[in-house]
């Protein structure tokens, strides 16, 4: 899944995109895995929310950022992490499916199954 979303930094609004890419680079710098169990756990830490900032705005800017001025942008944001972690989070329960979209997709997958049922084994 890939998630977009609109971060304001020190003033100015970027639109992020945190994909698979992104989560890996974030790891790679942070030097530990990021997803397990909860996927929001990725926003535990002040490092791990610089670390994915600075992945995903490397894609985006022709003049990326270092690790070091997404953390001095961070500070300069009015509401600072609060602020930039609503944005994230909002994005990522809009993108999340409705119940009814769930279960519309359960069903569809129950009535294909029902229609091509999987051979049993003698």
């Amino acid at each position: 899944m890939i998630l977009n979303a609109q971060v304001e930094l020190a003033g100015k609004t970027y639109d992020i995109r945190l994909s698979h890419n992104v989560i890996c680079d974030a790891e790679q710098e942070l030097g530990v895995p990021m997803l397990f169990g909860n996927q929001m756990s990725m926003l535990e830490s002040a490092r791990a929310l610089r670390a994915i900032l600075w992945s995903a705005l490397k894609r985006t800017e022709k003049d990326p950022p270092t690790v070091e001025q997404v953390g001095d942008m961070i500070d300069e944001t009015e509401g600072g992490s609060g602020a930039i972690l609503a944005s994230i989070i909002r994005a990522w329960t809009d993108a999340m499916p409705t119940n009814e979209q769930i279960e519309e997709l359960i069903g569809e997958e129950a009535a294909a199954e029902q229609q091509d049922p999987q051979p049993q084994e003698p």
